[in-house]
């Protein structure tokens, strides 16, 4: 059985303490103001994920990794407000992606690998009127 492990094709570097993704949660909640879709860059183990489903605002997690997807599946599926893409964040068509979840627009949030920063900042600026928030770690 395969425990998880980062895999560093996918540049995964996992979050694991819980006070930090607390703090990391309300950060994102503290700057949304109209926004009721979060879209989670790499959700990984979903620490992030637990406390994101919480705010019972709509959640999408994007995830590359298949094991983990299938993972974070099983463990959030039974939340209302959850729904995960399994892919590459960079290949998503963000206006399908919102019109598909009801949504004008977005908070982002993602622990994202350092070796795609900048892509993911290029796709998110490409794609700023329909950000409205974003908090990212690297």
């Amino acid at each position: 059985m395969e425990k998880n492990l980062p895999k560093k094709r996918f540049g995964q570097h996992f979050l694991i303490d819980k006070n930090i993704a607390q703090k990391i949660v309300q950060a994102v909640d503290s700057g949304k103001t109209k926004s009721n879709l979060i879209l989670e860059i790499g959700p990984g183990k979903g620490v992030l994920t637990e406390y994101l489903l919480q705010t019972k605002d709509q959640y999408l997690g994007i995830e590359i990794d298949k094991v983990l997807a299938k993972a974070l599946e099983v463990r959030f599926s039974h939340y209302n407000n959850f729904s995960l893409i399994t892919g590459d964040f960079l290949n998503i068509d963000f206006e399908k992606t919102l019109r598909v979840n009801k949504s004008e627009n977005c908070s982002v949030i993602g622990n994202i690998p350092y070796n795609i920063t900048s892509p993911i900042l290029f796709k998110l600026f490409d794609n700023g009127d329909l950000v409205e928030h974003a908090v990212l770690m690297m």
